[in-house]
């Protein structure tokens, strides 16, 4: 009803090229959360990979040691699990 009393409105022309708009503006926005879902997946996955790993190493976790886990951004974990291959102890770990 809405959409109808527009066209008439602004005309066909203006119509058509705003639902174009539209279109494409919800395209963008879905790709944009899948985009961010993804990589917020990724850093979940690394963070809980990392806590994970050091807790069968190094027994149980701290809870400065958790927070510091959550505070690092991908580059910080990716580096982290590598140093977590070559290091035995939590500061040369998380650092």
């Amino acid at each position: 009803m809405f959409l109808d009393a527009l066209e008439e409105h602004v005309g066909p022309e203006i119509m058509e090229d705003t639902m174009g708009l539209w279109e494409t503006i919800e395209k963008t926005a879905k790709a944009q959360g899948k985009a961010e879902g993804k990589a917020e997946g990724r850093l979940e996955g690394a963070r809980e990979t990392l806590l994970t790993l050091l807790g069968r190493r190094l027994g149980e976790i701290s809870a400065a040691t958790e927070k510091a886990v959550e505070r690092m951004d991908l580059a910080e974990l990716d580096a982290a699990l590598e140093r977590f291959v070559n290091g035995s102890t939590l500061d040369e770990v998380v650092g």
